[in-house]
């Protein structure tokens, strides 16, 4: 009967440790761009990984509307040519309700964001930085 116990306590235990650290799924969007076999490898080595991925299609972007005048000054965003992840064709608009960073071709830099003009629409497309999207992803 002890060991009975011992044992339930410890199912108990993992199942409530398994619900704290939880069990990271990828975004369907990560595929635009990487291939199942990456995405499989990246949650066996490092699931953090593919956390820090998903957080970045949600969080690690801004939209604004600056004006057509000012967003001309800034170089469009493209397209990523996902077969050969070359860069595309440029972006006439983007649907802010289903953004999927993943689909274009962008730089985002360490220490600064790094923005984009979308079309002749006047918005912007400016990507966080890195060291701004893991301190926020931290912080989570």
């Amino acid at each position: 009967m002890k060991y009975l116990f011992i044992i339930f306590v410890s199912l108990f235990s993992m199942h409530l440790y398994s619900q704290q650290t939880g069990e990271v799924s990828p975004d369907p969007r990560l595929f635009a761009r990487y291939q199942t076999e990456y995405i499989q490898s990246l949650l066996q080595s490092d699931a953090n990984i593919v956390a820090f991925m998903n957080y970045e299609l949600d969080f690690g972007y801004a939209i604004t509307d600056v004006g057509v005048e000012k967003a001309s000054t800034l170089p469009p965003l493209y397209f990523l040519n996902t077969t050969d992840k070359t860069q595309g064709i440029a972006v006439a608009e983007i649907d802010e309700m289903n953004v999927n960073i993943m689909l274009y071709d962008f730089e985002r830099k360490y220490d600064m964001s790094v923005a984009y003009r979308i079309g002749n629409t006047g918005k912007v497309i400016s990507f966080t930085s890195l060291k701004q999207l893991n301190k926020e992803f931290n912080q989570e």
